[in-house]
């Protein structure tokens, strides 16, 4: 039987995507989106406080909807698919029993936000996160110098003691902790218990700080004094301002304490100016990123380009280019992510010999190349400075 076929599963924040790829060519044959239900209507969220939960039904069913979905549309195809390879946004984190299992699939944890999955967006755990960098800028040895320098409050060791610190129910029954990305394999191959569940190395290493280097994870003694932390509280947002920190500073130097405001507005500001001004200062904190790389001595030539917004807006590319000073190829497949992993999936099933050669047979493609304007980039370099010393501005008055 020709087994030439992958099913490359995407988990985005607000949905997930399905795509039914053929290794020889990466031709897609079929694809389906699945909106989550329960988030899509806003349940076991509350944007005031920064929480954002996940019910891990969302995920089960998109995945059931999604699959059955394109092997519906192409009959005879399931006896074909020869791997099934999934990514997810990160870091997603739920508290689960001994089985692996998270607890919102248990009766009595349905509808508690914190026996759920905890996607990146969450931000309730601020306070650990900068305890857990107190803690890394004291000690010798700098845990946190694999995880960028910064420990954020999207990941493990700051999502983890904030949910058990103030949920005695969730404390008591939870036995391990699941990252998505790891758990919906395990559930597929029916291999969830924590103790074998395979672990990838951006959430256990990036995330948990796991690093052979100081003997896995941190000791610990590392952890011991949790009461020196000061408990600092964010501030609320009083100042108009133009910075991209709509949801904290993920990077460089990730501060989720920052918020995104907007300066010099007049009465004959209107909407077109005030989305242009707010595009503008996401491009310039991205070219901030590219920078960072280029001080550690690693130069970024030119940028690939995902997702909606390179496929719908032209403007915003263009912006992103003149700003970065670099080329921007937009990818033509709709579902890249879905495509790459199934691209990983064709080799680890010995369709392809290497990801090089897969990318070769599978990839589709450049939709749309943007180029710098000479002109617009020297006016945009003026502009860059002036979002630099006013980003200082804010963080040294933001406390």
């Amino acid at each position: 039987m020709d087994r030439s076929l992958c099913i490359g599963i995407d988990y985005g924040t607000d949905s997930m995507r399905a795509v039914l790829v053929g290794a020889d060519n990466g031709e897609e044959f079929a694809s389906f989106v699945f909106e989550y239900p329960r988030w899509e209507n806003g349940l076991y969220c509350d944007p005031v406080q920064n929480r954002f939960r996940q019910h891990p039904l969302d995920y089960i069913e998109g995945i059931e909807n999604t699959v059955k979905n394109i092997l519906t549309n192409v009959p005879g195809s399931a006896e074909q698919v020869a791997a099934i390879p999934i990514d997810t946004t990160g870091f997603t984190l739920a508290p689960a029993d001994k089985n692996g299992t998270p607890l919102a699939l248990f009766r009595g944890f349905e509808e508690d936000p914190d026996a759920m999955f905890a996607p990146w967006r969450d931000h309730t755990s601020i306070n650990e996160a900068d305890w857990i960098n107190d803690l890394c800028r004291e000690w010798e040895t700098g845990y946190f110098k694999y995880s960028g320098g910064v420990y954020s409050s999207e990941w493990f060791w700051a999502k983890t003691p904030h949910v058990l610190g103030g949920n005695e129910r969730v404390a008591e029954a939870a036995v391990s902790w699941v990252e998505h990305c790891d758990w919906m394999p395990a559930l597929l191959t029916g291999n969830t218990d924590p103790v074998k569940m395979k672990r990838n190395r951006c959430a256990a290493g990036h995330k948990a700080m796991w690093h052979k280097g100081w003997g896995e994870l941190p000791p610990a003694g590392f952890w011991a004094e949790p009461s020196r932390y000061p408990g600092k509280i964010p501030p609320g947002n009083t100042d108009l301002v133009a910075l991209d920190w709509l949801n904290g500073r993920r990077t460089p130097d990730a501060n989720p304490h920052l918020k995104r405001a907007i300066a010099g507005l007049t009465l004959g500001s209107g909407a077109p100016a005030i989305f242009r001004a707010l595009e503008e200062a996401t491009a310039f904190d991205s070219k901030l990123i590219a920078d960072s790389f280029r001080d550690q001595g690693i130069w970024i030539k030119g940028i690939l380009v995902l997702g909606g917004v390179a496929r719908k807006s032209p403007f915003v590319m263009q912006v992103m280019s003149n700003v970065m000073n670099r080329p921007i190829r937009a990818v033509r497949s709709e579902y890249t992510c879905a495509l790459g992993v199934a691209m990983y999936a064709a080799v680890v099933a010995g369709l392809h010999s290497d990801i090089s050669y897969a990318q070769e047979k599978m990839g589709k493609g450049f939709e749309k190349e943007y180029h710098p304007v000479p002109a617009n980039v020297e006016m945009y370099a003026g502009l860059f400075r002036k979002y630099q010393a006013f980003g200082t501005y804010v963080e040294e008055n933001t406390k």
